[in-house]
C-alpha cells in the first residue's frame, strides 16, 4: 500500500490536576442533577447553597460547560455577599477549568491572578503553590513553556513549605506533561515515575490513574518507545476513570491506547477501542477527541483496504473540523485524504488534497511568522534599550581601535557606515510608526467626535423631552383637571374624560422613560456599575455582575459600554428567547471587558451573517481600538466578550 504520509499518533496528555486540587474537602455524597435542582430553591444564601450551586454547575459541565458558568457565577456572587472566602478559590477551580478548555487562555489567567493575590495576603502557601500550579497548566495549554516553569519554579517554596506530600506529587506530575510538551520525554518519564511511585498505594485513586496515563504517553514517545509499558499503563487506568466516571479522561485514555495497539500492529483491537472512544466523544461532545478517534479508524479501515469506510470517516472528520475552525486537525485530516488516495491510486486525488494540505500548511505557516512578528513587536521597547547601550560601547571601541593603530582605520570606518546606515533605518522605521500612529489618532478623533455629537444629541432630546414636552403635558393634566373640577360634565363622558387623562399619565410616564433610556442620568452620575444595576433591575430576565476596581474611566468609553450591552441584552430579549442574560463587567487597572451570555436559542457563527446591530456594535469597539469576540452554536445560546484597553488617562 504506498503511502506518503504514515498514519498520526493521537497522544492525548491530561493536565486536571489543580482543578481537582482546589476542591478541598466537599462532601462524599453524589446525588443527581434532578435532586440537587430540587434543593435549590429552598436553599437559604449561605456557604452551603454555595457549595450547591457549585455542584449543580460541575454536574451540568459534563454535557454542557457553557450553561454551568452561570451557576459558578452566581456562586461566586453569593459568595462575595456573604463575604465566603474560600467560594472565590473554588470558582476560579471550575471556571479557568473551562475557559482552557474554550482557549480563553488569557482570561483563564486573570481569574487565577485574582484568586493568587487573595492567597499571597492570607500567607497561605498551599492555596498559593496551588493556584500558581493552575497558571502553570493554562501556560502549559497556551504553549509558553518558558514562562509556565517560571511558574512552576515560583511556586516550588510554597510547597515545601505548605509540607503537602501529596502536591509535591502532584507537581511531579505537570513537570512530567510541560518536559513531554516540550519533547523532553527521558526528563518526562523521571518525574511521571515517581509521582506514579508516591500514588501507588491507591491504585484506584484519580491521582494514580491520571499520573500513569500521562506517564504511559511519555513511554509511547521515548526512543525507542517503550509500548509495553504504555498498554499495561492504559489497560490499568481504563477502568479506574469508568469507576469514578471521569469521563473525559476515559476517551483520553480510549484514544491513547488504540494508538499504542496501532502502533504494535494490533489493528482489530485497535479499532474496537477507537469505536469506543467515537462513541463516548459524542456523546461529551469533545470535538478533538471525536478527530482523533475518526482518523484513528479510518487509518484501522485502510488497513483492511475497506476505502470507502475509511474515506467516510475521513471526510466526516474534515467537514467537522473546518466548521469549528480547528485548521491544525483539519491539516491531519488532509493528510489522512492524501495517504486514502495513494492506497486507491487515485492520483487525481492526490494532486487536489495535496493542494489543499500545502495552503493549509502555508497559511498555518504564516500565521506562526505573523504571530512571531507581533512577539517581536512587543519586545521591541525593551530591547532598544540594549541596543542604545551597544551602539555606545561599539562607538567607545572604535574611539579605542582607531588611536591605537592606523591600519584598522579603513576597517572601523567600514563599521561606522555601516552602524550609521542601520541607524537611518531605524529612523526611519520610527518615523512611519509615528505617521501611523498619528493617522490611528486622526481617525480615533474622528469618531469619538462622532459618538461625542450623538451622546449631546441624546442629552439634548432627552432633556427637551423631559422638560419641554414633559413639563407641557404635566401642564395639560393640571389645565384638564381644573376643567373637570369646575365644568359641568355629563355623566356618559365622565369616564371618556378619566380615560383621556389616564392615556395623558401613561404618555407622560413613557416619556420620562424614553428620555432616561436616551441617556440616563445615573451613567453620567455614578458610572457603569450604578447605570447598569439600574438597567437590570428593570428586566427580571437579566443578571448584572461586576468585577475589579471601581474607578470612573473616559466617559465617552463608558457611554458606548453601556450602549453595547443595553443593545446585546435587548438583542437577546427580542431574538434569542433567552430566560436568563448575564451581564459582566471585569475591570482591571489597565484593562476593562464586557460579556453578555444568554441561554437562548443560539446560531450558527460560521454560516449565519451578522445582522447590521452586531456590525454596527463591531465597529465602534473598533474604533476605540478594542475588540469583540462571539461564540454562539445551535441551541446552546450565546456568548460576546468585548474588551478595551486603558491606559493612564483613560
Amino acid at each position: 500500500m504506498p503511502q506518503k504520509h504514515p498514519g498520526f499518533c493521537f497522544h492525548m496528555l491530561v493536565l486536571l490536576i489543580f482543578v481537582t486540587t482546589v476542591q478541598y474537602s466537599r462532601a462524599q455524597s453524589n446525588p443527581t442533577l434532578d435532586s440537587l435542582l430540587n434543593i435549590l430553591p429552598q436553599a437559604k444564601n449561605d456557604s452551603n447553597k454555595v457549595w450547591l450551586l457549585f455542584d449543580i454547575g460541575e454536574e451540568i459541565e459534563k454535557v454542557h460547560p457553557q450553561k454551568a458558568k452561570s451557576y459558578y457565577n452566581e456562586a461566586l456572587a453569593l459568595s462575595k455577599k456573604i463575604g465566603y472566602q474560600r467560594g472565590h478559590y473554588i470558582y476560579a477551580a471550575d471556571y479557568f477549568y473551562i475557559l482552557n478548555s474554550e482557549g480563553q487562555y488569557d482570561s483563564a489567567l486573570l481569574v487565577n491572578q485574582q484568586v493568587l493575590d487573595m492567597a499571597l495576603q492570607e500567607d497561605n502557601p498551599r492555596r498559593t503553590a496551588t493556584i500558581l500550579g493552575n497558571m502553570a497548566t493554562t501556560l502549559t495549554y497556551k504553549g509558553d513553556y518558558q514562562l509556565a516553569a517560571e511558574h512552576f519554579i515560583r511556586a516550588l517554596p510554597y510547597v515545601e513549605k505548605s509540607g503537602d506530600l501529596v502536591l509535591e506529587a502532584r507537581f511531579n506530575v505537570l513537570l512530567m506533561c510541560l518536559y513531554w510538551y516540550m519533547k523532553q520525554y527521558d526528563k518526562a518519564v523521571s518525574y511521571g515515575e515517581k509521582a506514579v511511585a508516591f500514588f501507588g498505594d491507591k491504585p484506584q485513586s484519580y491521582n494514580y490513574a491520571n499520573a500513569l496515563m500521562n506517564l504511559s504517553n511519555c513511554y509511547m514517545n521515548q526512543k525507542p518507545p517503550r509500548y509495553e509499558l504504555a498498554l499495561e499503563g492504559f489497560y490499568r487506568v481504563l477502568p479506574v476513570f469508568r469507576d469514578l466516571q471521569v469521563r473525559n479522561s476515559e476517551v483520553s485514555t480510549l484514544i491513547n491506547l488504540a494508538d499504542c495497539l496501532y502502533q504494535t500492529g494490533h489493528y482489530e483491537d485497535a479499532e474496537s477501542y477507537s469505536l469506543q472512544a467515537l462513541d463516548l466523544a459524542k456523546e461529551l461532545y469533545l470535538v478533538k477527541n471525536i478527530n482523533n478517534a475518526s482518523l484513528r479508524l479510518g487509518y484501522c479501515a485502510l488497513r483492511k483496504n475497506e476505502f470507502e469506510r475509511a474515506g467516510t470517516y475521513f471526510n466526516e472528520s474534515l467537514i467537522l473540523m473546518q466548521e469549528k475552525n480547528m485548521r491544525h486537525e483539519e491539516k491531519h485530516c488532509l493528510a489522512a485524504l492524501v495517504d486514502l488516495a495513494y492506497a486507491r491510486n487515485d492520483y487525481e486525488a492526490v494532486n487536489f488534497y495535496e493542494h489543499d494540505l500545502d495552503s493549509l500548511s502555508n497559511e498555518l505557516l504564516n500565521e506562526s511568522i505573523q504571530e512571531a512578528l507581533v512577539e517581536m513587536e512587543v519586545k521591541y521597547e525593551s530591547e532598544k534599550k540594549a541596543i542604545k547601550i551597544q551602539a555606545l560601547e561599539k562607538e567607545k571601541k572604535l574611539s579605542l581601535w582607531l588611536s591605537a593603530a592606523l591600519t584598522l582605520i579603513l576597517f572601523l570606518a567600514l563599521i561606522l557606515l555601516m552602524f550609521r546606515h542601520r541607524l537611518i533605518k531605524n529612523q526611519k522605521s520610527l518615523a512611519e510608526q509615528e505617521v501611523k500612529r498619528l493617522q490611528q489618532e486622526k481617525q480615533l478623533v474622528a469618531v469619538q467626535a462622532t459618538l461625542e455629537g450623538e451622546t449631546a444629541e441624546r442629552s439634548r432630546l432627552a432633556r427637551d423631552l423631559h422638560d419641554g414636552l414633559g413639563g407641557m403635558l404635566s401642564v395639560v393634566k393640571l389645565n384638564l383637571n381644573d376643567m373637570k373640577t369646575g365644568a359641568y360634565i355629563e355623566q356618559q363622558d365622565v369616564k371618556q374624560f378619566d380615560k383621556a387623562i389616564s392615556l395623558l399619565d401613561d404618555s407622560i410616564r413613557e416619556l420620562r422613560r424614553v428620555a432616561h433610556h436616551m441617556m440616563p442620568e445615573s451613567l453620567l452620575r455614578y458610572g457603569l456599575k450604578t447605570a447598569l444595576n439600574d438597567f437590570v433591575g428593570d428586566h427580571p430576565k437579566l443578571q448584572f455582575h461586576y468585577f475589579g476596581n471601581e474607578q470612573r474611566i473616559d466617559s465617552n468609553l463608558e457611554i458606548l459600554i453601556y450602549r453595547c450591552a443595553q443593545e446585546l441584552a435587548n438583542n437577546a430579549l427580542r431574538h434569542a428567547q433567552a430566560e436568563h442574560i448575564n451581564l459582566q463587567i471585569i475591570q482591571e487597572y489597565d484593562r476593562i471587558s464586557l460579556t453578555v451570555q444568554d441561554d437562548g436559542k443560539g446560531f450558527d457563527v460560521h454560516n449565519t451573517p451578522k445582522g447590521m446591530g452586531l456590525n454596527n456594535i463591531n465597529n465602534r469597539v473598533l474604533s476605540f481600538q478594542g475588540k469583540m469576540n462571539l461564540y454562539s452554536s445551535p441551541a446552546a445560546g450565546t456568548e460576546i466578550h468585548i474588551e478595551f484597553q486603558l491606559n493612564s488617562e483613560q
